[in-house]
């Protein structure tokens, strides 16, 4: 869609007369804001009725934006109703209070200018809501804003603070090439649709604070002057944390694992597992010599191998709680749920293990993988959403989600 700058003198609306002005006609005489008393009233009186609110292009100022939601049907809660609101290109100079209100099918506000405040503070919308283009001037609050259609953001710009505290977006949430000049927060919210923040910009500081995102989470070429903030946040969506997720250090302090790590504490997991095994064999050449084979040393081979695969079992169920084998633990190492950060749990560490099977197959390709792979996921990782971060940096939040960082190892900064 292709925005129109409030200035523009060819817009696809009838104009109001007043010279400089691009309102739509209320009326078939002026914009809301150049009606004489009579006619505004008459206007209102339609809004109070259900008619659709026409304010595109037009400059509202606090007394007539006050006038507006006056005018407005109320629901059961006593909340102003606005039945599909069109704003585009409105402007606000002294900013705007829509706290509370319910737009019902539908609200655009394309390409609109806030001069101040703009609160949408425990707003409800219950169609499509649309800020594409909009320019917010203030500080710009949607806390506890419940979006059930979908959400349109795109090309948005906040100059001042932006706050989108416990808002609920129910579908589809659209921020592609946003841009966040100074602080925006998302604490508390939860996005269960697909999430789009593809080429937005975030020049100062972001948290994603204990954010919810159960669609699929979209960063491509964002990009952040700071580290955003994940603290206790959860991707539970197909495709779990996006790739600029994981690069923007989700989990603070704790990278993901070297390659060689990972290599150094499979072989000692593996070696671990063949000692038994191994010491059965010599044990069996001690008694009986390198040539003799007898029952008995068939019996005492098997125990040795049962003892291997009980290691191996145990070490896998001790992983799934803690997120450490032997071998991980020694590296500092843990395997930890993509979504989350949490311990992979028992049945996930032991299918991690089958699937391995996966990356032997071609070759060793999967084993490989994580030289290249921008999460250094193997074919398992990737099937069963686990990756490995270094464990200095790692410790679990219980329940809260994505892991906070322990602290710096011991002499590091």
């Amino acid at each position: 869609m292709t925005l129109i700058e409030t200035d523009a003198a060819d817009v696809p609306w009838d104009r109001c007369p007043q010279p400089g002005c691009i309102g739509a006609l209320a009326g078939m005489e002026a914009c809301l804001a150049h009606l004489d008393e009579p006619g505004l009233a008459s206007v209102l009186a339609g809004v109070r009725r259900g008619r659709v609110l026409d304010a595109r292009g037009v400059a509202i100022d606090a007394e007539l934006l006050s006038r507006i939601l006056a005018a407005c049907p109320r629901d059961d809660c006593g909340r102003p109703v606005v039945n599909r609101g069109r704003f585009d290109c409105a402007s606000f100079p002294a900013g705007a209070t829509f706290e509370g209100v319910v737009f019902i099918k539908g609200v655009s506000f394309d390409g609109s200018r806030f001069d101040g405040d703009a609160s949408f503070k425990s707003t409800r919308f219950e169609g499509p809501a649309r800020f594409a283009g909009s320019s917010f001037k203030g500080p710009a609050s949607f806390d506890e804003a419940s979006f059930d259609g979908q959400a349109w953001f795109g090309g948005a710009t906040f100059s001042a603070p932006a706050s989108f505290g416990h808002s609920e977006f129910s579908n589809l949430a659209w921020f592609g090439r946003a841009e966040f000049e100074t602080d925006a927060a998302f604490d508390d919210a939860t996005f269960r649709g697909t999430t789009n923040f593809d080429d937005a910009g975030f020049r100062c500081h972001v948290r994603f604070a204990r954010t919810g995102f159960e669609g699929e989470t979209r960063l491509a070429r964002a990009s952040f002057n700071h580290e955003p903030r994940y603290d206790g946040a959860a991707f539970t969506g197909r495709g779990g944390a996006p790739e600029a997720a994981v690069r923007q250090l989700m989990w603070k302090g704790a990278a993901l694992a070297p390659w060689r790590d990972r290599a150094a504490a499979g072989l000692i997991d593996l070696g671990l597992a063949v000692v038994p095994v191994v010491g059965a064999g010599l044990v069996g050449v001690v008694l009986e010599g390198p040539l003799h084979y007898s029952g008995a040393r068939l019996l005492l081979t098997v125990l040795g191998a049962l003892a291997g695969v009980a290691f191996s079992v145990w070490n896998l169920v001790d992983q799934g709680r803690t997120a450490q084998t032997i071998g991980k633990r020694r590296l500092g190492i843990c395997l930890v749920r993509e979504r989350d950060g949490l311990p992979v749990g028992v049945p996930r560490s032991i299918g991690r293990h089958a699937l391995h099977l996966l990356d032997t197959a071609p070759a060793g390709a999967g084993w490989l993988r994580g030289l290249w792979h921008a999460k250094r996921q193997t074919f398992a990782d990737t099937l069963l959403k686990t990756l490995v971060v270094e464990g200095r940096g790692w410790a679990p939040t219980g329940s809260s989600g994505i892991v906070h960082a322990a602290g710096p190892p011991p002499g590091g900064g």
